[in-house]
């Protein structure tokens, strides 16, 4: 299978729908069908590989991780866990960054910017790597009276405060304690947040969001005594000193395409157009004729990992850490 661009899928995709290879339905059902593909398996391209280094407990991943499947610390291989992992009745209870429970992976839900906002007296500084015109973004959170922000933007009360986005910067008029969401226009460049202490006078970025990202969320994970491991396992070509070498197997999200150069993760146009189908007559109540494309797409996309993955194999059984709290010395199938 070949690597798929919006632009190279649009007249086969148009032929299908009927519709014009520039009209906007037509990017829709591409987009939706691919979401819908990627929550269906774990499929060709779906999966990569990322190295990173890190030296802090506390994981922001891309927008494009939607979950890790495998993950090696210091090249060793460590177990994931999921939000529960804390709460299970033979589990390690609460824990802080700094504790050390064995090495795990633990989930943390998600969030909308890479750095928590630290200590008190920080208001949001916010600038554009472009010009920009009549653009805003909406950060939302609680104040530092820990009070739901609400302001008049355009006349009207408002969840959050509307920063304008500029490349210049603008600063928030409200004093945050905390960011929960935040809502963006689309924009011609780049658009880095900083936390603003307005004592020190100082900047520290906290969020950085690509033109077309509207309501940015993020994966979280965090590993408990990270920052206690050093350069362990680190190359002196890839990570400096003090941080710590992490290599992961990641599932992709399905990020929206707009342009004609942006690429598709499904590589599979006939998986792709099968989907389309699928989605067309659940939109014409016929859940029958659904499912039937559905299956079919389903079932180009097993052939297709079935036949790039001949003659290799895959993991068979995992020794967990007999030290992880919740695991005892249990082999787990995987």
């Amino acid at each position: 299978m070949a690597k798929l661009t919006l632009g190279s899928v649009k007249t086969t995709m148009g032929r299908v729908l009927g519709k014009s290879t520039s009209s906007s339905d037509l990017v829709s059902y591409i987009n939706e069908a691919q979401e819908r593909l990627i929550a269906r398996g774990d499929w060709w391209g779906t999966i990569v590989r990322y190295r990173f280094c890190a030296n802090e407990a506390k994981l922001t991943w891309p927008r494009w991780v939607g979950s890790v499947r495998r993950i090696n610390v210091c090249h060793n291989n460590v177990p994931i866990a999921n939000q529960w992992y804390e709460f299970v009745g033979n589990g390690p209870g609460t824990l802080h960054d700094t504790d050390d429970p064995g090495l795990v992976l633990e989930d943390m839900g998600e969030a909308c910017i890479f750095n928590d906002i630290s200590g008190a007296n920080k208001k949001i500084y916010v600038i554009s790597d472009q010009p920009e015109s009549g653009k805003y973004i909406c950060i939302q959170g609680y104040d530092e009276n820990n009070k739901w922000v609400k302001t008049t933007h355009n006349g009207s009360l408002v969840d959050g405060e509307y920063i304008a986005v500029t490349n210049t910067g603008t600063l928030s008029t409200t004093v945050f304690a905390n960011v929960s969401s935040i809502i963006k226009d689309s924009t011609s460049g780049t658009v880095t947040i900083s936390e603003y202490d307005t004592v020190a006078g100082t900047y520290t970025p906290i969020g950085q969001y690509e033109h077309d990202e509207e309501r940015p969320i993020y994966r979280r994970s965090r590993i408990p005594g990270l920052a206690n491991l050093g350069s362990c396992g680190c190359d002196s070509d890839v990570c400096a000193s003090g941080d710590t070498s992490i290599q992961a197997m990641i599932k992709l999200r399905h990020v929206p395409v707009s342009s004609d150069n942006d690429w598709l993760i499904i590589g599979n146009i006939a998986a792709l157009k099968d989907m389309v189908m699928s989605i067309v007559y659940a939109e014409k109540e016929n859940p029958q004729m659904s499912e039937y494309y559905e299956k079919r797409a389903v079932r180009e996309l097993e052939s297709e990992v079935e036949d790039m993955n001949k003659g290799a194999f895959g993991p068979h059984m995992d020794n967990i850490d007999p030290y992880l709290f919740g695991a005892g010395s249990i082999e787990g199938v995987i």
